[in-house]
């Protein structure tokens, strides 16, 4: 059986959304982790010229992602470099609380 460009095609859109909402949400490094890598499957052949506006809105819109990613992982590295520097936080010591009850 030949793979075709739509289901192709509705699979890497598929991961750009998810790409989309895990940098609108600033979500953790691990939400991020499971986005994959897209290879072409190897025996495609070429996309059709009706699908090329489609590929090329895709194109955009992964570069719009990686473009909102870089300012992330340049804050992220930032705060974990603050946060190396003063250690791990320390618990202040629970104060007592004492109820007098005899006035």
């Amino acid at each position: 059986m030949s793979i075709t460009w739509e289901p192709v095609l509705d699979d890497l859109e598929r991961e750009v959304e998810r790409a989309e909402r895990i940098v609108a949400s600033a979500q953790t490094r691990s939400a991020a982790e499971g986005l994959s890598d897209w290879e072409p499957p190897a025996d495609l052949g070429p996309l059709p010229h009706h699908l090329v506006a489609r590929a090329q809105d895709l194109l955009e819109r992964q570069q719009a992602v990686t473009d909102r990613i870089r300012p992330l992982l340049l804050a992220t590295r930032q705060q974990l470099q603050i946060g190396q520097r003063f250690g791990r936080p320390t618990a202040r010591p629970a104060t007592p609380v004492y109820l007098d009850v005899t006035a």
